[in-house]
């Protein structure tokens, strides 16, 4: 049987970050009291190079097949069998590439306040058919008195790119932050932040976000709270501060216009005896992804439909039963499945412990 006819589980990328986390991304992988470092985020199931200034050097970002010894990438496979592992609508419009990056981001800190391009905006600006929209899906919050757990998330009413260029010239943290509504996740909680949204992940949130397949991050801030500079160049990923500054939609809204915009509620797929499948963000809100949420106690049938998707283990046990055989599953595990897999069935296992998974899924194709 070839690699691409059958689920393929894929070892996390941790990628290093300007800002400090990552204890609770070792504690999943079984390495509890590791202290917080540079390293913050684990991407999964990514072609994605990050971009690190100063590490350009090293191949960042990309993950391997699990086993392979880190021989094997699935960026590598995917270009040798993009039909086979995308599947041959996807590659018509995309060609090989999954449209799609997937991470785990645990934050000690606040993110320096940013933003990201849309799809116009990076195909004018930075030659890219893709932008930087993305969505947060809040896995939990570290239950410590010396942090704020938060989110800042688009511009409070009244805001206009006159102001906002003011406090970014002037690197006025308080009233940038002042600019932006101040949000308190709860685990559970979804929010979709469309490109030209400013925002910030606050201290204390574990999440896993999905994102259109970039790098792309204006910084608005050139020193981080810990004294790290960050250059003008990187802020503006040399497009220049008045492009830059043209990338953000003004206008504001209230905090309940917010969030009734962009906190998403889920929404029951189906219910069984099995199991249940939730819709946390679906092609209705964009068209850049798609994500669901699984419990189940039972079984759950993937009939083909040639697409890729993938699985993140977010707790319990159980396996991936398909034509070559089984492929257990546990807590962490990230699975991607080739749209040659043909049909799987997915089960949680005999302790009685619910398997919780959460699936996604690549770009909207015409």
């Amino acid at each position: 049987m070839e690699l691409y006819e059958q689920p393929l589980k894929i070892d996390g990328e941790r990628v290093w970050r300007n800002y400090l986390g990552g204890s609770l991304l070792d504690l999943l992988h079984g390495r509890p009291g590791v202290p917080d470092g540079h390293f913050p985020e684990e991407w999964m199931l990514s072609t994605t190079v990050a971009r690190n200034p100063g590490r350009e050097h090293i191949e960042e970002g990309v993950c391997r097949l699990a086993g392979s010894g880190g021989k094997t990438s699935l960026r590598q496979l995917i270009a040798e069998h993009p039909g086979e592992m995308l599947g041959r609508d996807h590659v018509a419009e995309y060609r090989d590439s999954p449209g799609v990056l997937v991470k785990l981001i645990d934050s000690l800190v606040r993110l320096v306040v940013q933003g990201h391009p849309g799809r116009d905006m990076a195909r004018r600006l930075l030659g890219s058919r893709f932008g930087k929209t993305e969505c947060w899906h809040i896995l939990g919050i570290r239950n410590q008195p010396d942090l704020d757990p938060c989110l800042y998330l688009g511009f409070k009413k009244g805001v206009d790119r006159a102001a906002w260029r003011d406090v970014f010239l002037r690197q006025d943290k308080p009233a940038m932050l002042g600019m932006l509504h101040k949000l308190k996740p709860l685990p559970g909680d979804t929010f979709i932040v469309h490109g030209g949204v400013p925002h910030a992940i606050g201290p204390g949130c574990l999440l896993v976000e999905i994102q259109e397949p970039t790098d792309f991050t204006f910084s608005l801030e050139r020193k981080m709270d810990s004294g790290l500079e960050i250059p003008e160049e990187v802020c503006h990923l040399g497009i220049g501060v008045e492009n830059m500054l043209d990338c953000f939609v003004y206008g504001g809204k209230s905090e309940a216009e917010t969030l009734a915009l962009w906190r998403l509620e889920r929404k029951t797929l189906a219910k069984t005896s099995d199991y249940l499948e939730e819709s946390l963000v679906d092609y209705r809100t964009t068209p850049c992804f798609r994500m669901e949420r699984l419990l189940l106690t039972g079984e759950f049938r993937l009939p083909p439909d040639g697409f890729f998707s993938g699985l993140y283990v977010e707790g319990g046990k159980g396996r991936i039963e398909h034509g070559g055989g089984v492929l257990p599953l546990a807590l962490n595990d990230q699975v991607f499945l080739p749209a040659a897999a043909g049909a799987l069935s997915i089960r949680a296992g005999d302790d009685g412990e619910p398997l919780r998974l959460i699936r996604f899924h690549g770009p909207e194709t015409p």
